[in-house]
Parts: C-alpha cells; sequence; structure tokens
C-alpha cells in the first residue's frame, strides 16, 4: 500500500509541478523524436512504443494498426505528425487517468 501512496502523491506533485511536467515532457519528446525535427512521425512513434513493451518484457506488441490508430488520436490538428504541445496534452490525461486510479484503489485498500 506505501509504494501505492508513494506513486499517487509522485504523480499528484508532477501535475501541479508545470515545470518538472514541462522537463518530464520534454525529456520524453526528446527521446522519440529521432530525427530531431522538432515532431514525431508515425515511426519514431511505432519505434518508441515498440521499445517501451521490450523494456517492460511485453511480448505481444501492438500492430502498425494500432499504433496508427494511437498516432492519429494523439494528433489532434491532423497535421500527420504530432507537437510537443499535442504530446503533453496525452500524457497529462495519462497521468491524471493514472492517479486517479490510484486513487480508488487506495480508498478500496483503506476500508
Amino acid at each position: 500500500m506505501q509504494e501505492l501512496e508513494e506513486t499517487h502523491k509522485a504523480l499528484d506533485d508532477l501535475l501541479k509541478d508545470e515545470k518538472g511536467f514541462a522537463e518530464v515532457v520534454s525529456a520524453m519528446f526528446a527521446r522519440i523524436d529521432k530525427d530531431g525535427s522538432g515532431t514525431l512521425e508515425v515511426d519514431e512513434v511505432e519505434e518508441f512504443i515498440l521499445e517501451m513493451c521490450k523494456e517492460m518484457g511485453i511480448k505481444q506488441t501492438p500492430d502498425k494498426g494500432s499504433v496508427k490508430a494511437i498516432f492519429e488520436e494523439l494528433d489532434e490538428d491532423k497535421s500527420n505528425n504530432i507537437s510537443k504541445d499535442e504530446l503533453a496534452t496525452f500524457i497529462k490525461i495519462l497521468f491524471e487517468e493514472q492517479r486517479d486510479q490510484l486513487a480508488k484503489q487506495l480508498k478500496k485498500e483503506k476500508k
């Protein structure tokens, strides 16, 4: 339970810290943007997803169609690339969802 509490607090703190959150987004963006173009193309996103799956020990990776669907969801302005702002929006939603799920789980465990 302590690990859940620590993770929840870390996510909550990060979401409240604009500068820290921007640093996380910038680091992630730089890692994905292999060609340094300042935008993310579908092949860079696919490579990143595959790398993350490998690092996490996930053997069944998303197919190209799934990656394209994820990419299109992130590409809010339909420019066929993802800007740092679009990535930031996605990461913020993802972290908020994780924080909220952890809060629910902690509430259940405290009963």
